[in-house]
C-alpha cells in the first residue's frame, strides 16, 4: 500500500484513540514503509516465533491484547 492509501486508517485511528494521526503517520512511515504486509523475521521475537508483522509492526500478543473488539 501507498501513504495515500493508509492515511484514511491512520486519521481514523487517531481520532478514535485522541492521538495525532501524524504521530501514527510517522511510525508507519519508519517501521513498515506503509507496508501493511511486512514481517520482520530476524529479531529476537521472530526467532521465538512471535514475529512483528504489519503497519505498526506489533508482535501478535501485543495486538490482541490492545486491539478493540469490532
Amino acid at each position: 500500500m501507498a501513504r495515500q492509501d493508509v492515511l484514511p486508517y491512520l486519521q481514523q485511528a487517531g481520532a478514535a484513540y485522541g492521538t495525532n494521526w501524524k504521530v501514527l503517520d510517522n511510525i508507519a512511515r519508519r517501521e513498515s514503509t506503509y507496508n501493511t504486509g511486512v514481517v520482520n523475521d530476524w529479531d529476537s521475537n521472530a526467532r521465538a516465533g512471535t514475529p512483528s508483522a504489519g503497519l505498526m509492526q506489533f508482535i501478535k500478543p501485543t495486538f490482541d491484547a490492545f486491539a478493540r473488539q469490532a
